[in-house]
């Protein structure tokens, strides 16, 4: 935080390299995401993480599931993704709490496994959900990064 208001408080550029994702994306007007040598992608945090350009930023900046479906790829964040009546059939294999947040892994009926977070309500809709609850994923479809296969 102490570098974010220094560079706020002089108002010039300032470099910053870190292996740390969330501590880049916070700190950051542009990201460089990095990959064998080169750029793999450069932009906004928010440009970097809801539009990764590539599998590769996808899969390194934040948490993202990698889902087939119909002969595709698609890269969907946990938070992305709704658990509701209508979609992906799946199978409840975990729930937690992490701080705000609930966490379920689900394995669809096909094997594969799918992080879900949703933010904890007082309705307490996910919290509700335990091993072994039939679920259904779906997720918007400007949510999903479509990866040749």
């Amino acid at each position: 935080m102490f570098l974010k208001t220094l560079h706020g408080d002089l108002g010039i550029t300032f470099v910053y390299v870190t292996h740390d994702q969330e501590e880049a994306l916070a700190m950051s007007d542009r990201v460089a995401v990095m990959h064998a040598g080169g750029i793999e992608q450069l932009g906004s945090p928010r440009e970097i993480y809801d539009s990764p350009a590539t599998r590769f930023v996808a899969d390194f900046i934040g948490e993202t599931n990698f889902i087939r479906s119909s002969g595709s790829v698609i890269a969907v964040r946990p938070e992305d993704i709704d658990i509701g009546a209508v979609g992906m059939p799946a199978t409840v294999v975990t729930t937690m709490v992490v701080g705000p947040a609930i966490q379920c892994l689900v394995r669809t009926d096909d094997g594969q496994e799918v992080l879900v977070r949703r933010q904890r309500s007082r309705n307490g809709a996910t919290e509700s959900l335990s091993e072994g609850d039939r679920v259904s994923l779906a997720w918007d479809a400007e949510a999903a990064l479509v990866l040749d296969g």
